[in-house]
């Protein structure tokens, strides 16, 4: 039987759209909210597509390493 794919669920601290911010939260996913990676970063609900912080992470998570929780390496932008 194949093994399912493991999930990134990621979310932000400041998120005012989905609340509260960690329902984003799924189970078995890998959780992260960025602020527990990132403590400086503030992007809100709308700006998570194109941050470019969470675009290293989400680029990390569906390239061909295993599936892994971001750290303070990802914080770096582009």
């Amino acid at each position: 039987m194949p093994t399912p794919p493991t999930w990134l669920a990621l979310w932000t601290v400041h998120d005012q759209t989905v609340t509260p911010p960690d329902s984003a939260r799924l189970e078995g996913a890998v959780n992260v909210s960025l602020q527990s990676v990132c403590p400086d970063l503030r992007v809100d609900h709308s700006g998570l597509p194109g941050d470019p912080v969470v675009t290293r992470i989400v680029l990390t998570a569906i390239g061909a390493a295993p599936l892994s929780p971001p750290t303070s390496r990802d914080c770096v932008s582009f």
